[in-house]
């Protein structure tokens, strides 16, 4: 017997799908580097490696979706959060060390800083954006709740908190976003030895994506997804 669903209820099943399979996409472009590369240091390290524009897409893919899936209340709206500091992972790399970098120092290699100011600058005005679109649509609609606030206000502090550190001290955000935001985008301590970033990495994009396949299939007969948990 076929189910009838509604086109937003598909359109739901379809946003979580597109979640996982950005999540996969990274893992798989990640491992045939390793392949045909070498392993990188860490999962972030792949920016460098030709499995950098799938790590860059799928970090954009990820955040687009969590943004499609969060809701009003508090919880829900940590996601938006979430996809914030996914774009400032995809748009400020790891640091490297030794060549370019002079000696054995560590650093972002010169030929990318221009990127960096080019899709950071992009990335803070497309989210100021949506914040300010955001205010707009609760007064509109009259939803501006606890949740919603606190999302706004949540998504407003980290956004401005990069740039002004990025406005203020350069070479800093430079060394040190992207580690900033792959920690409060994954909750994970990092270990220390290069090996050991990579492995857990590696967990926390499993778990990550775990706990999407779980949450689609458990959701997925959800008959209103305004109804998220």
């Amino acid at each position: 017997m076929r189910l009838r669903t509604t086109s937003t209820q598909r359109t739901y099943r379809y946003v979580r799908l597109s979640l996982i399979g950005a999540t996969v996409l990274l893992a798989v472009a990640v491992a045939i580097d390793s392949v045909t590369g070498g392993v990188p240091a860490s999962l972030s390290a792949s920016y460098y490696t030709s499995a950098g524009p799938a790590f860059v897409g799928s970090l954009m893919a990820v955040a687009l979706a969590l943004v499609a899936l969060s809701g009003r209340s508090v919880e829900q709206g940590l996601l938006d959060v979430a996809a914030v500091l996914a774009l400032v992972i995809a748009a400020v790399p790891t640091t490297v060390v030794g060549p370019p970098c002079p000696g054995a120092a560590v650093c972002v290699p010169p030929s990318v800083v221009a990127s960096i100011t080019t899709t950071g600058g992009a990335v803070a005005v497309v989210v100021v954006l949506g914040v300010m679109t955001a205010v707009v649509l609760a007064r509109v609609h009259g939803s501006a709740g606890r949740g919603t606030i606190v999302t706004i206000v949540a998504v407003s502090v980290v956004t401005f908190a990069f740039v002004g550190w990025a406005v203020l001290s350069f070479a800093s955000f430079l060394a040190a976003a992207h580690n900033v935001a792959a920690i409060g985008f994954f909750l994970l301590i990092a270990l220390g030895a290069p090996p050991w970033i990579l492995v857990g990495e590696a967990l926390a994009v499993g778990f990550f994506a775990l706990f999407w396949v779980v949450q689609t299939i458990e959701l997925w007969n959800e008959p209103d997804p305004a109804l998220r948990a």
